[in-house]
């Protein structure tokens, strides 16, 4: 055992300084080193609307040091998945700030990334999808929230997932610069660089995983949860077979930490590190299976998927205990019916046991998945910690979107932004803030970008749509006073939003999901809405709406838009909330945080109140919806 445990410390020492699994040697090696893409660290000329001497001071230590920050990210992760995260509830949740009403403007793994990164919405970015054109082939990443901190002095570093199709699509950055050079000239003239080699303006140490590579070079994927595969600065490297990616991620996070660690007694350079599981998106496990249950409705069969986990998660007593569904009532019921939601989402039959049975594993897998990352997200701030870096280090920790499990009859997904899906986890703990506190304040990812450059003393890397909340954070609520922001996009003439009615929206445009940035921006936009700190209103682009009163309906199972009798009585409300919603539709910049109508402003004190109720019932409802649950 002993030199076993020696070997694989062996492989892991290789894997996280990239000398293990590249595949070339000798004359390949150097053949490769000409096709690698590393962009310059200052962005083109143009990019960065706001100058670096806008950047204020930053958050410091007591003893006048500049902060490091560690942002962690588990994909597709609940808020009630905390309870199945024993680790960062109790380094992180009990020593710093749990924002609870913490939400992703467009809750799908691609446009969240993106927002973050960039500080914009996603009308703003232009990435819209998971998929082509508008996943990482759409995304202009010469100037994020690396770029500003980068050249606010920071050491940086990215590893584990970074946009959906990095790795298989090409980089738009590239492009974008070669069509500086060359003005006027159609962009499908400009050459092509696959992504996999390339690494992006800002980033000192990248391990950003790859998806789709198909052993051209590198074998494995990011979604192979035990044959994982990243780009070691523009390299495409395989992990070893059989490593759980979560473990490959905190080793290479580890590796990074020590080497900034390092940097900083030499140099003083603070770092900022962006760390991103993939767990507990779904996922194959070893063998290349993708973990799967197989339900029946009728005579009709279907199959919902699962990511993969190790064994020893499954024996956790809180994951093994699990015998429902996240989004399955205690009385082991769903909501009674969906009549009143627009388009195919009303036609939902009630799950039936097949199908909740399916969820209930579903549930169980996803839970020893999060349950196994947690130990590795705790392996970090141990070493922060040994390091002497964690009392100058803001720790992060948050989700790019939700997840579907058994809510509005629905067994899995994302997208749609109903509170289980739009709803995500954060918690900020550091210099200042290590005190256990709720907030009830609202904040979005953008405003979580555009805190944390405040937070660094850098500008943001463009006219930031989100709020710099580091003050706020530092001190109280102050009450609900601005909207959050939803927006999606869905191309399936069965779902609402896909036929262009309404003409606040862009015009459908034929063959709109095929297009991109290179193309010609379109707007494929077919659902926009608000949540303020009672309701939540959405607008679909053929004319459907949905309205919840969330004090009154926090499960959203009244469509109040539905009933004609009481929009009829309620003319004045839902005036006030298109006003607000035709702010945010197409806003930019400080105007997306433009103060609601004073009819929706909802002050401190009950905003506090309600929202605690909300999870209250949440709590009595579900059992397993509440951060602090099990």
């Amino acid at each position: 055992m002993p030199l076993l445990r020696s070997l694989v410390a062996a492989l892991l020492v290789a894997l996280v300084t990239g000398t293990l699994c590249s595949g070339r040697t000798g004359a390949s090696a150097e053949n490769h080193a000409r096709t690698v893409v590393r962009a310059a660290v200052v962005p083109a000329g143009g990019i960065q609307s706001r100058s670096s001497a806008a950047a204020g001071r930053g958050l410091r230590t007591s003893d006048g040091d500049r902060v490091n920050i560690v942002e962690v990210l588990l994909d597709d992760m609940r808020v009630d998945d905390l309870a199945y995260a024993p680790h960062v509830r109790r380094l992180l949740a009990d020593h710093g700030i749990t924002e609870r009403n913490m939400f992703s403007s467009y809750p799908l793994c691609c446009p969240a990334r993106a927002s973050f990164y960039s500080g914009l919405l996603p009308h703003n970015h232009h990435v819209y999808s998971v998929w082509n054109p508008y996943a990482y082939q759409s995304f202009d990443d010469r100037a994020t929230i690396a770029t500003s901190l980068h050249q606010a002095g920071y050491s940086t570093g990215l590893i584990g997932k970074y946009l959906n199709g990095y790795g298989s699509d090409d980089a738009l950055a590239p492009t974008l610069r070669w069509r500086q050079r060359h003005p006027g000239a159609s962009l499908r003239r400009a050459p092509r660089v696959r992504s996999q080699y390339y690494v992006p303006d800002g980033w000192d140490q990248w391990y950003a995983g790859l998806d789709g590579t198909n052993c051209a070079p590198a074998c494995g994927g990011q979604y192979s949860y035990f044959h994982y595969a990243y780009s070691h600065n523009g390299r495409p490297t395989s992990a070893p077979r059989g490593t759980y990616s979560s473990a490959v991620i905190a080793h290479q996070a580890d590796h990074v930490i020590r080497t900034f660690h390092d940097t900083r007694r030499r140099t003083g350079k603070p770092f900022f590190l962006s760390v991103n599981f993939v767990a507990p998106h779904v996922g194959s496990g070893e063998g290349g299976r993708t973990p799967s249950c197989r339900y029946r409705v009728g005579r009709r069969t279907g199959t919902v998927q699962s990511p993969a986990a190790p064994a020893w998660a499954y024996r956790a007593p809180v994951v093994a205990g699990i015998t429902r569904g996240a989004g399955v009532l205690r009385n082991g019921t769903t909501e009674p019916g969906v009549g009143d939601k627009p388009g195919a989402y009303g036609r939902l039959r009630e799950l039936n046991a097949s199908q909740r049975a399916c969820v209930d594993r579903t549930t169980r897998d996803r839970a020893a998945a999060v349950y196994a990352t947690d130990r590795y997200v705790g392996d970090m701030i141990r070493t922060l910690k040994r390091r002497g870096e964690w009392d100058r280090t803001v720790f992060v920790f948050w989700s790019d979107n939700g997840y579907f499990q058994g809510e509005h009859h629905r067994m899995d997904g994302k997208i749609v932004t109903y509170e289980p899906v739009s709803r995500v986890p954060l918690i900020i703990t550091g210099p200042g803030l290590r005190r256990r506190e709720d907030r009830y304040d609202p904040m979005t990812v953008v405003d979580l970008s555009r805190t944390l450059t405040a937070i660094a003393g850098a500008a943001p890397p463009h006219d930031a749509d989100g709020r710099d909340l580091s003050a706020a954070l530092a001190g109280a609520d102050t009450g609900w006073d601005v909207a959050v922001p939803f927006e999606f996009a869905v191309a399936d003439p069965r779902l609402p939003g896909d036929h262009h009615r309404d003409p606040a929206f862009a015009p459908a445009r034929r063959g709109m999901f095929r297009t991109g940035v290179r193309d010609g921006i379109v707007d494929p936009r077919t659902a926009i809405g608000l949540h303020t700190g009672r309701y939540y209103y959405l607008r679909y682009a053929d004319g459907e709406r949905e309205l919840y009163d969330l004090w009154n309906d926090p499960d959203e199972w009244t469509n109040l838009a539905a009933g004609r009798s009481w929009l009829a009585a309620h003319r004045s409300l839902l005036g006030v909330l298109d006003t607000a919603w035709r702010r945010i539709k197409d806003c930019a910049g400080s105007g997306c945080s433009a103060r609601l109508p004073s009819e929706l402003v909802v002050d401190r004190a009950l905003n506090a109140t309600r929202w605690q109720r909300w999870w209250r019932t949440m709590d009595a409802q579900y059992g397993t919806n509440h951060p602090r649950g099990r």
